[in-house]
């Protein structure tokens, strides 16, 4: 697999994972505030969502910075 190719796939898996992030915070956090009897499963998928949206928005930001670190070297090793 070409270097050039690895990153881009790093950049758009962190493009990806940035507004999921903030979709799981949103999620999370409006079921925190929510009022009235809700299924187990929609409870549970909102507390998963509230304690993962850290994680993946950190590797969202680690993600998107490797694949523009790796193709600003692919570009600088051409000239």
């Amino acid at each position: 697999m070409k270097l050039r190719s690895i990153g881009k796939y790093f950049f758009l898996c962190g493009v990806v994972m940035f507004p999921l992030s903030v979709i799981m915070f949103l999620i999370g956090a409006g079921m925190f505030t929510a009022r009235g009897n809700f299924s187990p499963i929609v409870r549970s998928l909102a507390e998963f969502c509230f304690i993962f949206w850290l994680p993946f928005f950190a590797l969202g930001i680690i993600f998107s910075l490797t694949g523009m670190i790796i193709y600003f070297i692919k570009n600088k090793s051409k000239d």
